[in-house]
């Protein structure tokens, strides 16, 4: 993962979008670099029903490039600050704010488990978050989920119940099986969670993804006390899409209104690997470039190109490079100054979240065109 700028490039009115696409496309390939398959990003608008107040938005992006993951992003109608100023805009109580402040807190440990029940008794590792930063901050999340979550059909009362389910459950070959673990110590609790694929033999396999835990708020979202703007940023697994089902009742997707870009990716550059001369096949390379064909519903709205430079991760240090690298194929639509969701960004470690965020900032605009933009 490096640094991503995303570039929209105007459409004229004698060329279709498909014939654009295909320019730019020889255009990246007569540069030297080699298709390497197909991307997919794409985001779908939930709002709070007007019973729950001053209106908010939470926008659930998927990228093809992160395919076990799904970002979220709730947009409040006040500035959001984190925790330290939630009670300043008509959120949480003053006294429920500072009770999700860090208190005596201590960093996570991790300790074995072994598995004496299997041949050469492997060690499983177990990691114990109680105290951490942010964990009365999840304690607090996980108390409000329980109410949303809490009694559907994925919920067993006990051990007793759980075997006999388990005995009557039958796994097809393309089944994912989640498991969640709650550890008690005292009057707290850590809840944990794993995934296997399911193999045809019947089998369980690896695991497939790795869930992230609460604290992916803060490390894909930056400062854990400060938000970016009026977006709180959220990084979940796929069972984030079956919540936001379940909670129908509070939050209702806009009719017509996702939104994708999908298309061609190219690699281009690195020694051996495509471009710069060479014949071998691209698979990865220095620069990745996505050019997306953006749609809403049925309706084409534009063409959006992904650049990325994945041996930086700080944009201001390679922001020129990149930019004459635009330049080369998309000519003078390319702006000589950063994007401006990266100028103050720009000697920050760039993460996935913040291509997300450009993302969201170009499909907010595409909704808002009247026509092709």
């Amino acid at each position: 993962m490096g640094v991503t700028v995303l570039q929209h490039y105007p459409m004229t009115e004698n060329k279709t979008g498909a014939q654009v696409v295909d320019l730019l496309t020889k255009r990246v390939v007569a540069l030297g670099a080699v298709q390497s398959g197909q991307f997919i990003v794409d985001c779908e608008t939930y709002t709070s029903v007007p019973s729950l107040g001053a209106q908010r938005a939470v926008h659930v992006l998927h990228n093809s490039e992160q395919p076990a993951s799904v970002f979220s992003l709730l947009e409040t109608p006040g500035t959001a600050q984190g925790a330290n100023n939630v009670g300043g805009g008509g959120g949480l109580p003053s006294e429920t704010c500072k009770g999700l402040l860090p208190q005596d807190s201590a960093p996570p440990w991790i300790y074995g488990f072994l598995k004496v029940h299997k041949p050469r008794t492997p060690l499983r590792p177990i990691v114990r978050a109680v105290n951490d930063p942010t964990y009365l901050l999840a304690e607090y999340l996980a108390r409000l989920l329980a109410l949303i979550v809490g009694h559907n059909k994925h919920y067993v009362q006990d051990s007793a119940e759980f075997v006999k389910t388990l005995a009557n459950l039958k796994l097809d070959p393309n089944d994912i099986l989640a498991s969640q673990n709650q550890i008690h110590n005292g009057n707290r609790k850590i809840t944990a969670s794993h995934s296997s694929s399911n193999k045809p033999d019947g089998s369980m396999g690896q695991s497939v993804y790795k869930k992230p835990t609460h604290t992916d708020l803060y490390l894909n979202g930056g400062n854990p006390g400060q938000t970016q703007g009026k977006l709180i940023p959220l990084v979940a697994d796929a069972l984030f899409d079956l919540l936001m089902m379940k909670m129908t009742n509070i939050y209702k997707s806009k009719i017509q209104t996702k939104v994708e870009a999908r298309g061609p990716r190219f690699v281009y550059g690195g020694h051996g690997m495509g471009g710069f001369g060479s014949n071998s096949p691209a698979v990865e390379g220095d620069f990745l470039v996505k050019l997306g064909t953006v749609t809403m519903g049925t309706n084409f709205k534009g063409v959006l190109i992904e650049v990325e430079y994945r041996p930086c991760v700080i944009p201001s240090a390679c922001w020129d490079m990149m930019r004459e690298f635009l330049q080369g194929f998309l000519g003078s639509c390319v702006s000589s100054s950063p994007p401006q969701y990266l100028q103050g960004r720009m000697n920050e470690v760039y993460t996935p979240m913040d291509t997300i965020h450009q993302y969201l900032e170009h499909f907010t605009a595409y909704r808002k065109a009247t026509g092709i933009r």
